[in-house]
């Protein structure tokens, strides 16, 4: 009996602690649900410790004092399901870290000091559930720093400081059912138009909406979601009635630039053609023309009317405009065709005409 008892904890040893897995100073290796995990946390480590089982599928080594992951730090533990990293003093993620960690599903990064992180690493990382990047100093956010990431549950990102959110982040994540992005600096200007309409359609289960400006200073605390009117410009330029960007020379060209926006934005026309031939609504040919680059506070539309268009107007005519809370510019190219003119008709005149000579009789083609 005695003898079948040290056999079976001889096999148990052998299988978990086999040569090259013991576990390093300072850690405990134990099993979690039979699989083995092992636990570095509130050592006073400086960096992850040397040794840590290949078998782990389980690392923590939260609450030390690592500043600087480097990449190779992981290529011994590929198995991997769980990285918890939070409350360390992280500043560098360095890339390619995370590259071997193809089966990580929990990836716990938070309360850190977080500012160069590799987004790019993350799409190797296709078994992902949760990631935990909150409280760091992280101000930029690839817009495809979640691709190909079709199992991602839940993105925590609170507490950093990005200012904007490109359009388009969220986009192809269909198991995302949490995302926190709270307390963060955001400058509530055009760029984050879409992100505002996203956060009122999404179906997001778990979405913390409490998303404020901090600049400008004119919504300075306003809730994102609460701005339901755009306040950024938008520009569309319309050509004559019948939308031709060809002309004939002597065609009427009007060119119409409507916008809006709020508070009223300042609107720049401007024409880069051969002549710079150019008149405001309602001036009449003969008059002076307007400076390529004319600003208009408050007609809207703004108009160019060249009555009578020359083959020297073509070119790219182009409306722009700004507020203080970002700008948009439209352009047409127009091209003007010279008409045909027929050139003078040429009458018979005897004298001119010339009696062809005959080659030689040896030059003849006899070929009939």
């Amino acid at each position: 009996m005695e003898v079948t008892v040290v056999l079976v904890i001889s096999l148990w040893i052998a299988t978990v602690f086999t040569p090259g897995l013991s576990c390093p100073e300072g850690c405990r290796c134990m099993d979690r649900l039979s699989c083995p995990f092992t636990v570095c946390s509130d050592q006073n480590f400086a960096k992850i410790p040397d040794g840590i089982p290949s078998n782990s599928t389980g690392l923590t080594v939260a609450l030390n004092n690592i500043s600087l992951v480097p990449s190779g730090s992981f290529s011994n533990v590929i198995r991997l399901h769980t990285l918890l990293m939070a409350h360390n003093r992280i500043v560098i993620f360095e890339k390619g870290a995370l590259l071997p960690l193809r089966r990580l599903r929990h990836f716990d990064i938070s309360y850190n000091e977080i500012t160069a992180f590799p987004w790019e690493d993350l799409q190797n990382l296709t078994s992902l559930w949760l990631l935990k990047l909150n409280n760091n100093k992280l101000s930029h956010l690839p817009k495809d720093a979640f691709t190909g990431l079709k199992k991602l549950r839940s993105i925590q990102l609170d507490n950093n400081k990005f200012t904007t959110i490109a359009e388009g982040t969220f986009k192809g994540l269909p198991s995302l059912t949490n995302v926190h992005i709270y307390k963060n600096p955001f400058d509530c200007n055009c760029s984050l138009d879409w992100f505002r309409d996203w956060i009122s359609a999404t179906n997001i289960s778990k979405f913390e909406q409490d998303i404020r400006c901090s600049s400008p200073e004119k919504l300075k605390g306003k809730e994102l979601r609460q701005l339901t009117e755009s306040l950024c410009p938008k520009v569309e330029i319309r050509t004559t009635s019948d939308n031709r960007h060809n002309l004939q020379e002597g065609s009427l060209l009007v060119l119409t630039c409507k916008f809006t926006g709020n508070p009223k934005p300042l609107v720049v026309r401007s024409i880069q053609s051969r002549s710079q031939r150019q008149q405001a609504a309602g001036e009449e040919d003969g008059l002076p023309g307007i400076d390529s680059a004319d600003p208009v506070l408050s007609h809207n539309p703004v108009q160019v009317i060249i009555s009578h268009c020359r083959e020297n107007d073509s070119g790219e005519f182009s409306c722009s405009a700004t507020n203080e809370f970002g700008g948009e510019e439209d352009s047409v190219s127009v091209e003007v065709s010279a008409l045909e003119t027929p050139g003078p008709l040429k009458t018979a005149d005897h004298d001119d005409k010339t009696t062809p000579i005959p080659a030689p009789d040896d030059q003849q083609d006899h070929c009939v």
